[in-house]
């Protein structure tokens, strides 16, 4: 704004100085000075001399009318198109308002209508399924629920029932970065949202890591919409499929199916016993061993691919092959009672400097 009001005065003062104010052909033009005698007419009287100061006065005066009402004309329309530029882009913010706040229920005519019975089709038919957590297929389509988010409630709408693998708080869990390569391999072209920077995410073209990483994550029930999904799903012997659920408004998402994850225990014991990844500390644990890990039979060919290697877990210590336990800490120092006349039959104590 104090670049448009210094190119407004400046449009100003150029004007009024390179023009003759609109007002001057109404002005009478001055009449002539007759000639008198024992005056020469070269020399100026002093009558001429007032009319001068007076032209000069004009003439300032007129510039600095004409640069008043081009200043304000100008502003008038710089605020006039500010005014309405402003008023157009809040009409999102309004409809925004009244999108979020209608309420996951509302239904009708209006532009702010929820796809609300598609989406209580949904939440019903997994509360009718046994208890385990859900990750489902993601995408902007999912906003006619009310919010792209919406099934991150499901914890909520199945009274805990059915847990959700995307939290409102899911950025402080330990698990996140491994969700979200997981999802990025079980969801159509744009359907991944792959909000965590930094993680080589992967595509529908490594589905079936994507189930392996489902069962290392203890997830029960894959929730899938696209077309795509559902294809690499029906032909996957580790997806089962127990549910559907029908499209309400012939828009995406057409339709889901509930898929349940065949061998995904949220508990199991260690079939292989864990590497020890020591040194490592633990802010840098999840981009130099976590991630690399989870991401590793990606990295193979397909045909050579070894999904047993998320069989071996990481740890950061303990026992191993070939390495001794872990030391234990030093034991205090010890003296004996000065009430023993024998200290080497006395029971030690530990001495007052140790803590």
């Amino acid at each position: 704004m104090l670049g448009v009001a210094e190119l407004i005065r400046d449009a100003g003062a150029l004007l009024g100085r390179t023009s003759n104010p609109f007002w001057e052909p109404l002005l009478p033009a001055p009449e002539p000075v007759p000639a008198t005698s024992g005056v020469s007419a070269e020399a100026p009287t002093a009558t001429e001399h007032g009319d001068r100061a007076r032209s000069d006065g004009d003439r300032q005066r007129d510039r600095a009318i004409v640069r008043s009402v081009t200043i304000a004309i100008l502003a008038v329309l710089v605020a006039g198109v500010a005014i309405w530029r402003v008023y157009a882009t809040t009409d999102f913010l309004t409809f925004w308002a009244k999108w979020n706040y209608s309420g996951y229920e509302h239904t009708g005519a209006e532009s702010d209508t929820k796809v609300y019975p598609e989406f209580h089709g949904l939440v019903s038919t997994l509360d009718r399924l046994p208890p385990g957590r859900a990750l489902w297929e993601g995408g902007a389509s999912l906003g006619v629920y009310g919010t792209p988010l919406a099934l991150m409630l499901l914890p909520y709408f199945t009274d805990g029932r059915i847990a959700s693998m995307e939290g409102l708080y899911y950025e402080s869990s330990a698990t996140t970065p491994y969700h979200f390569l997981t999802v990025s391999m079980l969801s159509a072209p744009g359907n991944a949202s792959n909000p965590q920077r930094n993680l080589p995410y992967r595509t529908l073209a490594e589905f079936d890591v994507g189930v392996r990483e489902l069962q290392t994550l203890g997830v029960r029930y894959y929730v899938a919409y696209s077309d795509q999904a559902k294809e690499l799903a029906d032909r996957s012997s580790r997806l089962v499929p127990v549910a559907t659920t029908p499209d309400v408004n012939g828009q995406p998402p057409r339709g889901w199916t509930v898929y349940e994850v065949r061998d995904a225990p949220v508990v199991e014991a260690l079939g292989e016993q864990p590497v020890v990844v020591p040194g490592v500390s633990t802010r840098d644990w999840q981009d130099e061993v976590g991630v690399p890990w989870w991401d590793a039979p990606t990295r193979t060919p397909a045909d050579a691919r070894d999904l047993s290697l998320l069989d071996r877990p990481l740890v950061a210590d303990g026992p191993s092959a070939g390495r001794a336990p872990a030391r234990r800490a030093p034991r205090a120092p010890t003296r004996p009672s000065r009430s023993c006349r024998r200290p080497r039959r006395c029971r030690p104590r530990r001495s007052r400097r140790w803590t």
